[in-house]
């Protein structure tokens, strides 16, 4: 029985090494920190045009190694050219023995961006300190941008010792951007909206790209209107509206950097007609003024797009949003067409009403219940005749 068993075991045995020669291993590049003994690093928080931004590579928590290489990636937009500026034996103290010293050599390929840093004479050392800095120079200013070494390897000789798939990357976010940030308040009209673009924080700009993002289908963009405060050193150079009809950009130049806080610009609309078919509502006095209501409620969104100042800063923008209330035309008790006086059209007007062939706002029904009895009818467009004709001398 123990014979059967031990020829058992052996046959799973050899099953066992036969699959293992067959299917080896497959080799998995772990991506976890207490592999990582390549690091990235940088205490850049500026990039502003012609900042110098440092990135350092590190090896730690290895015994020895000959170097490492990877490609390194950034945005060509925001940055020049760069300059290895330090590429050092970290042993290389005169008390050192001379065949431990080592040096390092980088090596860059513009055209794969391949980076490498080798023992100059293919030998291990143990790494120390930071072993390569990499100097940037910022050409176009941005607030912020990543700078990234994507598959690298740490090397021993001449074998790959660390291999990792996500790479190495460092985040650089620009703490002197510039800031304009943007205030409003909500504003109710009829015929005529004027939105305030307020500013609460300004660094300043010279040049300056306005939005307002608005519902076309309840306001039309009429003009954009600078503050007297400033009035004298702006001018509107330019206005864009989107296909769609629901962006108006307005482009903004000064004769010197603005820094004014407080109201600057008013964006104005025109409200859309809206009409109702509904009977007329509200009081009035003897031939007074007809009752306002809410027509509708909608949303304008002010934003920046761009700026400019004189040292091509960059800029962090923060927009908002005014509440938009539009209300009923206020119209005179018996002039229906809102002409501001009261004739025989007023009374055309409700007798087309009556027949319905004509639609009226609910203001200007409002304003055709001459007799206030809630309803608009041919009692109303008589009494509007003989108002015209003097027979009665109000309503």
């Amino acid at each position: 029985m123990t014979k059967m068993i031990r020829k058992k075991c052996a046959c799973v045995l050899l099953i066992g090494f036969m699959l293992i020669s067959l299917f080896p291993p497959v080799t998995v590049w772990a991506d976890s920190t207490r592999d990582k003994v390549l690091t990235l690093n940088t205490t850049a928080t500026s990039l502003n045009k012609n900042d110098e931004v440092s990135v350092t590579f590190t090896l730690s928590g290895i015994e020895a190694a000959s170097g490492f290489g990877g490609f390194l990636e950034f945005d060509t937009s925001v940055f020049g050219d760069f300059n290895i500026t330090q590429c050092i034996p970290a042993a290389s103290a005169v008390t050192q023995k001379e065949e431990d010293k080592w040096a390092l050599n980088a090596t860059y390929d513009a055209t794969s961006h391949w980076l490498e840093v080798r023992e100059a004479s293919g030998k291990e050392f143990k790494p120390q300190n930071v072993l390569l800095t990499i100097k940037f120079t910022v050409k176009k200013s941005a607030t912020e941008t990543t700078i990234k070494f994507n598959y690298p390897e740490v090397y021993k000789g001449n074998t790959t010792i660390n291999k990792y798939a996500t790479g190495l990357s460092v985040k650089v976010t620009n703490s002197k951007a510039k800031k304009l940030v943007l205030a409003t308040d909500a504003v109710s009209g009829n015929s005529f909206i004027s939105i305030p673009v307020k500013f609460t924080s300004n660094d300043g700009f010279l040049t300056l790209a306005l939005s307002a993002g608005y519902d076309p289908t309840k306001l039309v963009f009429d003009s954009v209107r600078v503050a007297d405060s400033i009035k004298s050193k702006v001018t509107i150079s330019s206005t864009t509206i989107t296909q769609s009809g629901s962006v108006i950009t307005a482009n903004i130049s000064a004769t010197e950097e603005i820094k004014t806080t407080g109201v600057l610009f008013y964006v104005n609309f025109k409200a859309l007609n809206q009409t109702t078919s509904g009977s007329s509502t509200g009081t009035t006095g003897t031939t007074g003024t007809s009752s306002s209501g809410t027509i509708g409620t909608t949303e304008v969104a002010l934003s920046i797009d761009s700026a400019t100042n004189k040292d091509e800063s960059a800029y962090v923008f923060t927009g908002t949003k005014s509440a938009v209330t539009i209300t009923e035309k206020e119209h005179t008790l018996g002039d229906v067409n809102g002409n501001n006086k009261i004739d025989l059209v007023d009374a055309l007007y409700i007798i087309r009403y009556y027949n319905k062939v004509q639609t009226l706002t609910s203001v200007q029904l409002t304003a055709s219940d001459v007799n206030k009895n809630g309803t608009v009818d041919l009692v109303d467009a008589l009494l509007i005749m003989q108002y015209y004709n003097g027979v009665i001398k109000n309503f």
